[in-house]
């Protein structure tokens, strides 16, 4: 799985069919019940250069609150059939205002 969109960087460049993949997630449980996720999202000019072991070009480290982590991440929707932590963590990402409009694609060729 990865997202697809129309992304423009905060330098004013624009990747209109930027690729964006999870590379890494970590769950976090600190002390006094505080949860979170830390995902790091490698940027792509598009799926072919992922395939092709372009390097990426942008990284960005996102992670979300412990708000966010209860609607996405608790217990009881990671039990429902179907959602995976990885499947939560895209779903995530689409509904911060940054990835407005990222579609979801398979990650493969």
């Amino acid at each position: 799985m990865a997202l697809e969109m129309n992304l423009t960087l905060d330098n004013g460049i624009n990747i209109p069919s930027a690729y964006l993949k999870i590379i890494e997630i970590n769950n976090i449980i600190k002390v006094g019940e505080i949860k979170k996720i830390q995902i790091i999202l490698n940027i792509y000019k598009d799926k072919d250069s992922r395939f092709e072991r372009k390097p990426e070009i942008i990284q960005f480290y996102h992670e979300c609150s412990s708000d966010q982590y209860e609607m996405f991440f608790n217990e009881s929707i990671l039990k429902q059939e179907g959602i995976t932590s990885i499947s939560q963590c895209y779903e995530w990402l689409k509904s911060l205002p940054s990835y407005t409009g990222a579609i979801s694609i398979l990650d493969e060729k």
